[in-house]
């Protein structure tokens, strides 16, 4: 379970992946989700699931968390702290009147009567009560915030504080208006906010102490770049250099499971990155079609990085030489780590969404659906981490993994040291 709130405020700060977590921020699934797991196409999840089970894996990790002294908040927690928040709900409460109905109340009148549970599923699920007539009861219509448990896209924290982002798909937009208030609750003043016509999603986003990675492709775009390495935004960031990654998957060839740059790619250790093996120009994933370079290899799979150094006005310039650079050797040349590639099959899996706890230790995942090996040996996904010296424990994520994220997506680390 998570912690209770501290009373002092919570100092932002991610200098590298691999600084040992300290505070992180997490969202237990509830409610929110029923409409999603009603119609997992439309609500950006992979299938239907038991949120039943759901929420029970999501507190025995944040469990696992704690018990290595890592500080975990919970939105709940985070706005039960603030005294504004009936004032904040009200103007997301809506009636509709149908004709012969009964004139609709006054949302603030009413949403002052509640408590505090029920404030926080109007903050969730933005109800709007459509009022009937005599023989028509009234019905209960939200547009709820399904994705809310994936912490980590509504923002990115840096070496200098907290970026908050802008959803591509307008659905998800509210989260970042219900994360300003967890921060403000918590003591974190953002320091810059993406704005239209920018998107900027948090699982694009990798801190990688002289570098900071930020991909660009289905959910992040080139407005967020312009807005990052230029004025305020620029100034929210103090890393010597700024990697953008550009995914040249779009379209129809665009596989959902690889939608951010921390589903295909994860730092892991200071010297050590997983990666999955196509987009290092290795193999081909069985959904990709034919390779086309002569060993078969997939390269146009393979994204190009365009590098920016920090200039003294503090924006990002171009570095010459540096644009188009293949990703395998902008981490071979560039970040200077060793590439753990992975099959398809197991990124497919989510064995990149791993969360580094410190240098070479994460926490992963696992499922009932995943392909096990009898007598407990170690399957070729951990031999490949054992291998590399990172030390992983992988817990059971079978049902919450199907909203299409596992570790790293449910976790906004605030603090690293």
């Amino acid at each position: 379970m998570a912690t209770e709130l501290h009373d002092e405020p919570v100092v932002a700060r991610v200098a590298t992946e691999t600084g040992r977590a300290r505070v992180v921020l997490v969202h237990e699934p509830g409610t929110e989700l029923l409409s999603a797991l009603l119609w997992p196409e439309e609500g950006s999840f992979a299938a239907t699931f038991d949120s039943d089970v759901a929420s029970r894996e999501h507190r025995t990790y944040c469990e696992a968390l704690a018990d290595r002294d890592i500080e975990v908040i919970s939105v709940r927690e985070a706005l039960r702290g603030r005294d504004d928040l009936a004032r904040r709900a009200a103007p997301l409460l809506h009636y509709e009147a149908r004709e012969g109905g009964s004139a609709p109340p006054v949302p603030q009148d009413i949403v002052d009567r509640l408590g505090f549970r029920d404030v926080v599923r109007i903050l969730l699920e933005h109800p709007i009560v459509v009022s009937g007539s005599v023989s028509n009861d009234p019905a209960l219509v939200s547009r709820p915030l399904s994705n809310l448990y994936f912490t980590r896209d509504p923002l990115i924290a840096t070496d200098r504080g907290v970026v908050l982002g802008r959803f591509k798909r307008p659905v998800r937009r509210p989260e970042v208006d219900l994360m300003r208030l967890v921060l403000e609750a918590i003591g974190v003043e953002p320091r810059y906010q993406v704005t239209d016509p920018g998107v900027l999603e948090g699982g694009d986003f990798v801190a990688a102490g002289d570098y900071a990675l930020l991909g660009v492709g289905a959910r992040t775009n080139d407005d967020a770049v312009r807005q990052l390495t230029t004025g305020a935004g620029a100034a929210a960031l103090g890393y010597p250099h700024l990697a953008v990654v550009r995914d040249p998957e779009d379209g129809p060839a665009l596989l959902q499971q690889q939608m951010h740059l921390d589903t295909y790619f994860n730092l892991v250790g200071t010297k050590v990155c997983l990666v999955e093996a196509s987009r290092i120009g290795i193999g081909v994933p069985p959904a990709a079609g034919p390779g086309t370079a002569e060993d078969g290899a997939s390269w146009r799979r393979v994204p190009r990085v365009d590098v920016y150094a920090k200039g003294p006005d503090e924006d990002y310039l171009p570095v010459r030489d540096a644009t188009g650079v293949p990703f395998p050797d902008f981490l071979r040349d560039h970040l200077r780590v060793q590439a753990v590639p992975l099959t398809f099959e197991d990124q497919d899996m989510y064995g990149c969404n791993v969360l580094c706890l410190r240098d070479m230790a994460v926490l992963g995942s696992t499922g009932r659906d995943q392909e096990q090996v009898h007598d407990r040996q170690l399957w070729e996904y951990e031999r490949s981490l054992a291998a590399a010296g990172v030390d992983a424990e992988l817990l059971d994520f079978s049902e919450i993994r199907k909203g299409y994220g596992a570790n790293r997506c449910m976790t906004q680390v605030l603090v690293r040291e």
